[in-house]
């Protein structure tokens, strides 16, 4: 029985080491940030024992599974995990840009700084509720965009036209280089305007 038992043991930590092995190269030619593990929890804690640091750092969590159950279905949990887990990276960032912005570091909050750092290319990430809209203009000579509804640029005079700011916003840190993300709830950020900026450097 002993050797029976030793015999099933070694068996089971091949087979895991081989899973280990495969995911490895998976998530190598794929290039996967974040990895959800399904099954059982005994045998899925015996999975992370076997993968390597590289790998079980990309974890973002476990959903239940059966042996029987369809693909889709594990999809659909993994799925659900992953927004909650990307709901709450988003929310902590959020929070320490309003947090920088506050001590006059690397970071912007509010439409007017936002735009103004949006005007200079400084953007890194952008954080916009997906419920700001404003109304706003853009130069048609320099390019800046200002809030409110002024025919004249404030930067060079030249005339401006209407443009819906946070579309405007959007695409002009896309075309400097930076990301943007799309929070869906954030009371503090709602409280600065609903927009908010980390910076490549500081203003």
């Amino acid at each position: 029985q002993s050797r029976y038992q030793r015999h099933i043991q070694a068996h089971r930590d091949r087979h895991l080491e081989a899973v280990a092995e495969a995911l490895g190269r998976l998530v190598e030619v794929g290039g996967a940030r974040q990895i959800v593990l399904a099954g059982e929890t005994r045998l899925v804690a015996a999975l992370r024992a076997h993968l390597p640091a590289s790998l079980g750092e990309r974890v973002a969590g476990v959903v239940p599974a059966a042996r029987y159950e369809p693909a889709s279905a594990l999809v659909g949990r993994a799925a659900g995990l992953l927004a909650g887990a990307h709901a709450t990276e988003t929310q902590t960032a959020v929070n320490a840009v309003l947090t920088e912005a506050a001590k006059g570091g690397r970071a912007v909050a509010g439409p007017e700084a936002t735009l103004e750092a949006a005007g200079r290319g400084a953007i890194d990430r952008l954080y916009a509720l997906g419920t700001f809209r404003e109304a706003g203009r853009r130069c048609g000579a320099c390019g800046g965009l200002q809030r409110g509804a002024a025919s004249r640029c404030r930067l060079c005079g030249g005339e401006t036209r209407a443009v819906e700011l946070r579309d405007a916003l959007v695409e002009r840190v896309l075309g400097s280089g930076g990301d943007v993300e799309v929070v869906e709830a954030h009371e503090a950020l709602g409280g600065v305007g609903g927009v908010a900026a980390r910076l490549r450097y500081p203003l």
